[in-house]
């Protein structure tokens, strides 16, 4: 019996996992429609976002450079920095999955008034 492996995505070091005794875990999906761009927003715990079609930008509230993560990527979305997600295709939606690790009872992330 032959093992089959798929390429890795992302392998990222972090000392941003929040060290607690107890860790909740959050996967969701997420699809921005054409054109969508969510609400400016912060993160306590790193999200590791991948996007399984279509493709985002990652726009930052301090003016760095946005960053686009086309089908078949995934980084991690850093914590303590206002961001939004926007979907820059007009005909085209993004579908991501999302994971977190976050102390229990926390938010996945928080919104913030521009």
């Amino acid at each position: 019996m032959r093992e089959s492996f798929s390429l890795t995505v992302l392998n990222v070091k972090t000392k941003d996992i929040p060290k607690v005794p107890v860790l909740e875990s959050e996967i969701l999906t997420a699809t921005l429609a054409p054109g969508e761009i969510s609400i400016w927003h912060t993160y306590a715990s790193p999200v590791f976002a991948y996007t399984i079609s279509g493709s985002y930008s990652v726009d930052f509230q301090s003016g760095e450079p946005s960053i686009i993560v086309p089908a078949g990527k995934a980084i991690i979305e850093p914590i303590n920095l206002v961001v939004r997600a926007r979907n820059t295709s007009t005909t085209e939606p993004a579908s991501l999955v999302l994971f977190q690790l976050r102390k229990p009872g926390t938010a996945f992330l928080d919104p913030v008034n521009k």
